[in-house]
């Protein structure tokens, strides 16, 4: 769920509009979610499960 919410939090924060500008909230939102996702890993010792 954070995958998909952080790029588009970013999206709108910018209001971004069209493909070339949502290119970067979503490269941005991407690593957020990856750090979220190591923090968490780090944090509980187990790693995430993905629903994919």
């Amino acid at each position: 769920m954070l995958r998909e919410a952080a790029p588009t939090e970013i999206a709108r924060s910018k209001d971004a509009q069209g493909y070339t500008e949502n290119r970067s909230p979503a490269a941005k939102g991407g690593a957020e979610a990856g750090r979220a996702r190591q923090d968490l890993e780090l944090t509980s010792r187990e790693r995430v499960k993905s629903n994919t």
